[in-house]
């Protein structure tokens, strides 16, 4: 018989050292008894690089409503 793969959810979960129950390997903290947990292959973005794609997510909003409210109004 052929073993089951993984899912992709499966493959992220890790076993807390201090109470054994399951938790995703990029947290930082046990969600069943809040013991600190060592992220795994995690690193945060840079803050800059959040700050840029906020701002390009934010204008490309803002001109995807302008066009909205213009076709709107003309049609």
């Amino acid at each position: 018989m052929k073993k089951k793969s993984a899912t992709a959810y499966e493959k992220h979960i890790i076993k807390c050292p201090a109470c054994g129950k399951d938790a995703l390997d990029h947290m930082t903290e046990c969600p069943s008894c809040k013991a600190k947990l060592t992220p795994l292959n995690y690193q945060p973005m840079d803050s800059s690089v959040t700050r840029k794609i906020r701002l390009v997510l934010t204008v490309v909003l803002i001109i995807a409503f302008a066009i909205f409210l213009i076709i709107k109004y003309l049609f």
